[in-house]
């Protein structure tokens, strides 16, 4: 599973630029990081908004698909138990 692992690599990197803002030594630098890092939540929060709607649509997607299937089963056992009477022959 290549998601995970580009998920994980992501927060990684995330942490590390996290950590660096943190260790920041001279003044000018630490301001600047500290924008980095507030730019870098907003868009972690983001991305994690947009993990959820691609859950909730996979979701919905997976109840249709069942929703599909059981009328498919529910449909050929309907066709099935007239067919067998006649054994797939029209008389």
């Amino acid at each position: 599973m290549t998601g995970q692992a580009d998920d994980d690599s992501l927060l990684l990197r995330l942490r590390r630029v996290a950590s660096a803002v943190r260790t920041a030594t001279r003044r000018d630098d630490r301001r600047r990081l500290l924008a980095l890092e507030a730019e870098l939540r907003a868009v972690r929060g983001e991305l994690a908004t947009r993990c959820r709607q691609m859950v909730e649509r996979m979701n919905a997607a997976g109840a249709q698909l069942g929703a599909i299937n059981a009328y498919a089963r529910c449909a050929s056992l309907g066709r099935g138990s007239s067919h067998s009477r006649t054994n797939g022959k029209g008389n």
